[in-house]
């Protein structure tokens, strides 16, 4: 969404909802926080489409059917940029710890 939320302005193709097979679903971490495997920002909204729903549909929905679904324009309690994921041996270990470290 815009810094409004009015508006949406970047969405994926339901083929990037996939990295092969597999849906690249987020990770669960410790502290009830999550690492997005998809590539989100803190403008994200949640749709009503679950990722297998949006990975299966023939093509992107126009805007007017991304907007009549649009459940939650501001889903995100937190937010943390832990830097780029090439910068980590293992990811979710190392963020498990950073979340430990830091008290959050």
């Amino acid at each position: 969404m815009d810094a409004s939320r009015r508006r949406i302005v970047s969405y994926p193709a339901p083929s990037d909802l996939r990295r092969g097979k597999e849906l690249a679903l987020p990770t669960l971490l410790e502290g009830g926080f999550w690492l997005d495997n998809r590539g989100i920002n803190e403008h994200v909204a949640f749709l009503t489409y679950t990722y297998e729903e949006y990975s299966r549909l023939p093509k992107a929905p126009s805007m007017d059917e991304l907007m009549a679904h649009l459940l939650d324009k501001q889903p995100l309690v937190d937010f943390r940029v832990c830097g780029r994921r090439a910068d980590y041996d293992d990811i979710v270990s190392e963020l498990n710890a950073l979340i430990r470290r830091n008290g959050w």
